[in-house]
């Protein structure tokens, strides 16, 4: 429904459509309690998207159509009217269209051996179709001059002068001939039938396709890690040869047990020149590297940060972007760049750390509103008033919000249920007698010589004898003490989010008794931050007193890189990870 190949009709409710069944979780339609459950119909009703519903039903039932082919005349006539029914005829594009009349003729030559084997009952025409079609490389007629690609296997017959293969890896290179598909693996062996193993004949052919023939793979790609094809090391015994004249070249690189030799041999010489026409030449400014300054890069991130005021805006979670990567920071947060993905998962932690907070948030407006305080004695009204705040906040959510399917969501539901009970209990037992002073509270504090507007939204702040605790809650909490505290070479730490909250009240002429995380995996409360020394905490008042230095450091930082429009990427293996823009940044994931 994505491909732009076809020329669709309504591509825009295409996207629509594939965006909602991403966004509701609707993969699969499936079984419960004997019942079938149509996802799909389920959350286009429930959200009242009559349009959508509509398309989803014509386009479903024309598809099952499809699938639901006698014959393969039928199932011809039906993919006609599939393609009249939903691709412009007027935008189709010529190749495009040729390489649909090729799998209309298919249908026809199929039609015929049908024919021609009487009394065989097809029991799924368009699986055989499909199954043919995998089974067959189409590869387009060339009329125009110009470099020519094509796809693995096909290439393998052609001669040009020269022959560039890339991703030439052990799992690409595999072919196998697969004989008898019917019969088990050891009904195979016991006949002596088992499948051919074709790699190194087809490597052959593949050496001898072109005059000249080069090749080359990726040790690490977007897919993972990848090995050479054993074609490639069956041949490196001739590398032990002391007279082969690019051992000691080899031995440099995969060993370092050598000098490099003395001089470049001519297919070093020429490897190189390749690489000057190519890799060296100037193709525009790479905004990844160090020390990289752009002023239309500047003038952009000026414009997507500073207000009209003339103040630049910063949060914890922009802050720890940054310190993480600045050109990841500049892609996200000043070019508002996202890579389009639609993965296949049927829950989303972001949906339940959602209602989490959302649970705690209305809880504690309530308690505010009734009492103002935390009394251990009333814990049972307490649980009650939970419950009643926990099924108020699902049914508002279940209304139109995306929900897992079941029973999934059943689990969901009941482990924030007991997560948030338990989180109670443990915070009425820790912090009995406080006032409850806000939840989601905005705290901001604008800096007039830097024109800097620090702001953060503080999960839930309890009041003590003139003093005040921050509590910031996790799903899980996914560092340490140690991840908080400035690294030996001098780096941001992993986290600065509870000293910037810190860090904001000081500046509001709060004065904070302690802040910490508390951990629903965990069921409990992790204190980080202590005004004396007697509370257990990872940080007290000398401790954090660099964590708040570094606040304003990093800010700075940042500030500059948006004067200079200076962003180079950091790699690293906890930043790559949960990075998103792989495609975009080619830094950490490139082709080695």
């Amino acid at each position: 429904l994505l491909t732009k190949n076809f020329p669709w009709l309504f591509r825009e409710k295409n996207i629509s459509l594939i965006r909602f069944g991403h966004d509701f979780f609707c993969l699969r339609n499936y079984r419960s309690e004997g019942s079938f459950k149509n996802v799909w119909e389920y959350n286009l009703k429930r959200t009242n998207n009559t349009e959508l519903l509509d398309y989803y039903r014509k386009l479903t039932s024309m598809i099952g159509s499809l699938l639901k082919a006698a014959s393969f005349s039928q199932l011809k006539t039906r993919l006609v009217q599939f393609t009249m029914e939903f691709f412009n005829q007027e935008e189709w594009d010529p190749e495009h269209r040729q390489v649909f009349e090729r799998c209309i003729r298919l249908c026809d030559s199929l039609g015929e051996t049908a024919e021609a084997l009487p009394g065989i009952e097809l029991s799924n025409p368009y699986a055989i179709f499909l199954l043919c079609l995998d089974r067959q490389e189409y590869v387009r007629q060339s009329r125009g001059s110009g470099i020519q690609v094509y796809p693995y296997r096909v290439s393998a017959g052609i001669y040009p002068a020269s022959h560039f293969i890339f991703g030439l890896s052990a799992g690409d290179t595999n072919v196998r001939m697969e004989r008898f598909t019917y019969l088990r693996s050891d009904q195979k062996t016991a006949a002596g039938l088992e499948d051919r193993d074709m790699t190194f004949p087809f490597l052959d052919v593949y050496g001898s396709s072109g005059e000249q023939v080069y090749c080359s793979y990726g040790r690490e790609t977007q897919s993972g890690v990848k090995l050479p094809p054993g074609y490639f090391l069956d041949s490196l015994s001739r590398q032990s040869d002391p007279e082969w004249p690019l051992r000691r070249e080899r031995e440099y690189w995969a060993e370092r047990i050598s000098d490099l030799p003395p001089k470049l041999f001519p297919v070093l010489k020429k490897g190189l020149g390749f690489y000057h026409d190519t890799g060296w030449k100037k193709t525009g400014p790479d905004l990844s590297v160090e020390g990289s300054e752009n002023a239309d890069i500047a003038l952009l991130a000026r414009n997507a940060l500073v207000d009209g005021e003339g103040y630049v805006h910063v949060s914890p979670s922009s802050l720890e972007r940054f310190n993480s990567c600045p050109f990841s920071w500049l892609l996200s947060r000043v070019c508002g760049l996202e890579e389009e993905a639609v993965p296949d998962e049927f829950s989303d932690p972001a949906i339940t750390g959602t209602l989490y907070h959302l649970v705690m948030r209305d809880l504690y407006e309530t308690l505010k509103e009734r009492s103002g305080m935390l009394e251990s004695a009333q814990l049972d009204r307490y649980e009650a008033l939970l419950k009643e705040t926990f099924r108020a906040t699902f049914s508002d959510w279940e209304r139109f919000k995306p929900v897992f399917p079941e029973p999934l969501w059943r689990e969901v539901r009941e482990t924030i249920l007991q997560d948030t009970l338990a989180c109670l209990e443990a915070e009425i037992e820790e912090f009995d007698g406080y006032g409850i002073f806000s939840t989601e509270m905005k705290l901001a504090w604008k800096d007039s010589v830097k024109n800097v507007e620090y702001s953060g939204k503080v999960d839930r702040i309890l009041s003590h004898n003139d003093s005040f605790y921050l509590t910031d809650y996790k799903k899980t909490l996914h560092f340490r003490q140690r991840q908080l505290q400035i690294p030996e070479d001098g780096g941001p730490p992993a986290s600065s989010q509870i000293p910037f909250y810190l860090f904001l009240m000081e500046k509001n002429g709060y004065s904070a008794e302690g802040a910490g995380y508390f951990s629903f995996s965990d069921g409990k409360s992790i204190p980080v931050y202590a005004a004396q020394t007697d509370r257990k905490a990872w940080f007290y008042p000398e401790t954090l007193k660099p964590l708040l230095e570094r606040v304003e450091k990093d800010t700075q930082r940042l500030i500059d890189a948006v004067n200079r429009g200076s962003f180079p990427a950091v790699p690293s293996e906890a930043a790559c990870r949960y990075c998103g823009l792989e495609r975009l940044c080619r830094k950490k994931f490139s082709v080695r």
